[in-house]
């Protein structure tokens, strides 16, 4: 039994597919003159520094990437040889890549939550941290089930989401009673 593999053009396909989608719901799908996104906004900027801002949209965006992810996994997960068979290293990455951004979202939402309008270098740099740690978690997980010499760049993501949450410890020890 032949070992499938990743069609490349194939997924560089459906990602082209997604991007594209995405650009043209952000152009022709928001109007921000209506009252209701101008209230929301408005309600947001007012509870969230614009730094957790970005964490929390970081966050919900990583939502919606998990769900297209999986929805795309879907279409071929029923197949039992399917990259390898279920064991399979490509396999257990796919599913690892497309649960973290499940994962590393929800700590972006989190986070923004936790520092609502506070506005500090300590604050700014786990923002950071955790946002890097979204973009490239899922991302070497993917390749890594394409190329497997991409593990060795798990330190990236690794380290990342690991400051980002130090950041938060320290921002939130900070504010205990004495």
């Amino acid at each position: 039994m032949q070992k499938p593999s990743v069609s490349i053009p194939n997924l560089r396909r459906a990602f082209a597919v997604l991007v594209f989608g995405l650009v043209a719901l952000a152009i022709t799908g928001c109007d921000r003159s209506t009252s209701s996104v101008a209230a929301t906004e408005t309600a947001i900027t007012s509870a969230y520094s614009w730094k957790a801002a970005i964490n929390l949209f970081a966050g919900w965006f990583g939502f919606l990437l998990g769900a297209l992810s999986g929805a795309l996994i879907g279409l071929r997960f029923h197949r039992p040889e399917w990259l390898g068979g279920y064991d399979a290293f490509p396999r257990r990455m796919v599913r690892l890549g497309h649960i973290a951004f499940f994962g590393i979202g929800l700590i972006n939402i989190l986070f923004a939550l936790s520092v609502g309008s506070v506005s500090s270098a300590t604050v700014s740099i786990g923002g950071i941290c955790l946002v890097i740690a979204l973009a490239t978690m899922s991302t070497n997980c993917f390749l890594t089930a394409w190329r497997p010499g991409f593990r060795h760049l798990f330190f990236i993501p690794a380290g990342t989401a690991t400051g980002g949450i130090v950041a938060l410890l320290i921002h939130l020890s900070g504010s205990l009673p004495a």
